[in-house]
């Protein structure tokens, strides 16, 4: 079969998860005798819209630059441009199937624009973006939302500050969810990472068939060697470095010990936002730090650990850091959202997101009892291969060629003239002045 993969970012642009999965994924499937094609958005914006053709790591691989400033924006992720540019990309790579692994950076109707020209599609629902303008479904006091996209309850994280950009976010918001459903109907398979992800997302996803695919890291780490001594205490945490992803609550934690340099912490990832790294830099004062920069694989399988802190404030859809832990075969300190609860096991604690006496407390015993981190460690098993992942796949995405499509070219049309014509209507009216947010 020749499989096409959509996603937002593909290397050697700088990637996080969900992109390297997608590697790991068309790499994995090209091994197999299949053909992969990636088809990704990218932050090197041109103008005019164009579509470069490129090659990494032995794939295909197509990206579409769009034409607009400001268009991670939620109000800005339909483009018809973009969904004519994607048509005509599948009118010559003849995929038999798409697998749609984002929207971001390209369109939100990539489902109904592959599906109207007669190609089943598979969609992985990598985070929350169907149902949520800001992604993450984090509310601005650090709850988790579980309400479904609408202006009543999206309000505050939109940051509405005028009335007449009130309505024109009302209206936007609402377009963006009946493209986004249609999508989703539009649909052959659509996968959850998860089953706490697929519990979360089922209640705000009426009417769509949610299945859970056995996921899985497609990169394989060394295990890492063992600490010589019990003390000073190792901990690392693993990825990008952002205020969501909770770095902070570590060094916090490390400062309410009373004998933080009996602690070293290694911080793996780079970050990019301002503001945080220097919040970070403030709390590290007079701590042991290690700022390793870019995550590599090599320098983390090479540095002896004790711990791992995964201290995300965020439901995690399945947490690939949590299984590059579990292969360097260190134990974790995990908040309790999300995915991490499934995995864990007897390798690791579950601590309450955001708890920062919490975490100090696990240091504080893991300084003290060297046993207890050696059960933790004792207990860590190695996450399963890509394979069952891979036959998986395989076999979904033989059946959904057989199904064949299930969206009408003529179905598709009426959602792209909606667009339109309420595209230029908003953005007319955005350049009026009557938002600050272009």
């Amino acid at each position: 079969m020749r499989v096409l993969h959509a996603v937002h970012a593909f290397a050697p642009e700088p990637t996080g998860g969900t992109e390297r999965h997608v590697l790991g994924l068309a790499t994995g499937l090209q091994a197999r005798g299949h053909e992969a094609v990636v088809v990704a958005g990218t932050t090197d914006w041109r103008i005019p819209l164009a579509d470069s053709v490129g090659e990494h790591a032995g794939l295909r691989v197509r990206r579409i630059h769009r034409d607009d400033l400001g268009y991670e924006r939620w109000h800005r992720g339909q483009h018809p441009g973009v969904a004519a540019c994607f048509a005509e990309i599948l009118a010559r790579e003849r995929p038999d199937v798409v697998h749609v692994h984002h929207w971001l950076r390209l369109t939100t109707d990539l489902v109904q624009v592959a599906s109207a020209a007669g190609v089943p599609v598979v969609v992985s629902l990598h985070d929350s973006f169907a149902t949520c303008p800001t992604i993450h479904r984090l509310l601005p006091d650090g709850q988790i939302c579980a309400a479904p996209a609408a202006y009543a309850s999206c309000a505050a994280c939109l940051g509405v500050e005028y009335p007449e950009v009130a309505a024109l976010d009302a209206e936007a918001l609402a377009l963006r969810q009946t493209i986004l459903t249609a999508e989703l109907r539009a649909a052959n398979r659509v996968l959850a990472l998860s089953r706490s992800q697929a519990d979360r997302l089922r209640p705000l996803l009426v009417g769509i068939d949610l299945q859970v695919q056995p996921f899985a890291s497609f990169v394989r780490l060394r295990r890492s060697p063992a600490p010589a001594t019990p003390r000073p205490l190792h901990v690392a945490t693993l990825g990008g470095i952002s205020s969501a992803k909770g770095q902070h609550i570590l060094l916090e934690a490390v400062r309410a010990l009373g004998r933080p340099r009996e602690v070293v912490v290694h911080l793996f990832g780079r970050t990019f936002e301002t503001g945080y790294a220097e919040r970070l830099r403030a709390l590290a004062e007079g701590l042991q730090v290690i700022w390793h920069g870019h995550y590599e694989y090599a320098t983390v399988e090479a540095t002896p650990l004790h711990a791992v802190a995964l201290c995300s404030l965020l439901p995690e859809t399945y947490g690939l850091v949590l299984d590059e832990a579990r292969m360097l075969g260190v134990p974790v300190f995990a908040t309790d959202l999300g995915a991490y609860p499934e995995r864990v096991g007897g390798g690791g604690v579950l601590l309450p997101a955001g708890d920062v006496s919490a975490l100090r407390d696990a240091l504080a015993r893991a300084l003290d009892q060297p046993e207890f981190l050696a059960g933790l460690r004792a207990n860590v098993v190695a996450p399963p291969s890509a394979t069952e992942l891979l036959d998986y796949l395989e076999r979904l995405y033989a059946d959904v060629l057989a199904e064949g499509a299930r969206l009408a070219p003529a179905e598709w049309r009426p959602a792209a003239h909606l667009h339109a014509v309420h595209r230029a209507d908003f953005m007319e009216r955005l350049a009026a002045g009557r938002s600050s947010r272009v």
